[in-house]
């Protein structure tokens, strides 16, 4: 291979990857901070279950638009740099909670919070992908997004403990200390792949120059099928990361420490389950099966199997501690779901225009599932209040019903190698071009160790 190449440098790319995991270790512990110290919040500030769920769901008011926003950016911009100023942005966010007298207060800065976390999945996975061939991108992909698990997890221990011993106030002002932490050392030892520039015959995606259209893309089946599991699955997360602490601690009666204890162990059940389904997925790829059954199939099928545990949990009289298994595992499979989805859009779309598709995968996600909070806090205040726990399993049970659309839909169109000869032929790439790169072959491929 020619050495001007790029080439795939395996101890370099998992150096990065582990500042990602970070990133997003810190990125879920900012978006999950609130649930965790919603009883105090809302005893302080005398708020209903619809006012709280109205409180949690303005982090995802401006969320779409930023993410979209920061897509196209990373079309043109340094990863290294736009994922450095959102870390800046997050720990300026922490300031107006630290010294909020009232709810408005609070709301402000978990949109300004909303702002700068919207782009963060998506840029970070725009950034591995410049690391990592394709047929090499599931298990990176999995290891970033584990750091979003990762965050829950320590969450759900610290920020209660933090609460208890310093007051609910002090957890963002570790927050704020801890993104400014990370900013220094990414400016100091982050840095840009370029394994996208790499020769056209290489890439999964349509190897041209020229762009397609936005709404050619957006409008491809496999794509808005893509699209329908990312919502159904961030509907999941979204649904956990608000109401899942006060659930576990008024519906199910356990006290906040013990509660946020069982939060983590919802979430460390799921690290697992998301590694297995990945590695599933990343074993049928390399052995030579369609990115339709190693990524759409196993994704809808996680899918669906994460919609039925909630149902059971609804449906069945099952123990305080049955549910919360069930709930883990149906949050672990949610959680798969995002990097085998993500992966589906990477592989379909132009280099060019992956990182505005990946955020646009992501706002549409998101537009659908800021509803959520509110409507699960509708949900409660409705049944027989917050200390009751139907309020918060009628939300489970249409998250379980969105999931088993979303599993169909999804199982049924999604089709990566149709949509990549559809998106080449548009371009007037030859069909058989497109083919020989379904597995992410070529040199990159056969160099990689």
């Amino acid at each position: 291979m020619n050495s001007a190449m790029p080439r795939y440098r395996p101890a370099r790319a998992w150096s990065i990857t582990f500042f990602l995991f970070i990133f997003m270790m810190v990125n879920y512990i900012d978006k999950v901070a609130l649930g965790l110290v919603a009883a105090p919040i809302m005893s302080e500030f005398n708020l209903t279950p619809t006012e709280f769920g109205l409180l949690a769901s303005s982090f995802y008011w401006l969320f779409p638009i930023a993410c979209v926003a920061g897509g196209f950016l990373a079309n043109k911009y340094r990863a290294k740099s736009l994922l450095l100023i959102m870390a800046l942005m997050w720990s300026l966010a922490q300031l107006p909670i630290i010294f909020a007298g009232s709810m408005v207060s609070i709301m402000l800065a978990r949109i300004l919070l909303g702002i700068g976390e919207g782009p963060a999945s998506s840029i970070s996975t725009h950034a591995i992908f410049k690391w990592f061939p394709n047929e090499r991108r599931n298990l990176p992909q999995t290891v970033m997004l584990m750091g979003a698990t990762c965050g829950l997890m320590v969450a759900s221990i610290a920020i209660p403990q933090i609460a208890a011993k310093w007051g609910w106030r002090t957890c963002f002002e570790v927050l704020g200390v801890i993104g400014l932490v990370w900013a220094a050392l990414w400016w100091w030892l982050g840095a840009e792949g370029n394994l996208d520039s790499a020769a056209p015959a290489n890439n999964v995606a349509p190897a041209v120059e020229r762009k397609i259209p936005y709404r050619t893309l957006l409008c491809n089946p496999t794509v808005m099928s893509t699209m329908m599991l990312f919502f159904v699955a961030d509907w999941m997360v979204v649904l956990a990361t608000t109401w899942l602490p006060l659930y576990l601690q008024k519906g199910l009666g356990f006290d906040a420490v013990a509660g946020g204890k069982l939060f983590a162990l919802v979430v460390a059940v799921s690290i697992p389950i998301n590694l297995l389904v990945s590695f599933i997925s990343q074993r049928m790829l390399t052995s030579g099966l369609s990115s339709r059954k190693a990524r759409g199939a196993v994704a809808s099928i996680a899918t669906v199997v994460a919609g039925l545990l909630l149902i059971a949990l609804v449906a069945m009289p099952v123990s305080a501690m049955q549910k919360v298994y069930l709930l883990a595992a149906a949050v672990g499979l949610a959680i798969s779901v995002f990097t085998l989805a993500i992966g589906i859009i990477g592989e379909v779309v132009p280099v060019s225009q992956r990182g505005a598709m990946l955020s646009i995968s992501n706002a549409v996600a998101t537009v659908g599932t800021f509803p959520a909070p509110v409507i699960t806090g509708w949900l409660i205040q409705s049944s027989t209040g917050v200390s009751s726990s139907h309020g918060y399993e009628m939300g489970f049970l249409v998250a379980a019903v969105l999931m088993l659309i979303g599993a169909f839909v999804g199982y049924k169109w999604i089709d990566p190698e149709k949509a990549r000869k559809a998106l080449a032929s548009w371009n007037g790439v030859p069909v058989r071009e497109a083919k020989s790169s379904v597995a992410g072959g070529g040199a990159l491929a056969k160099d990689a160790p």
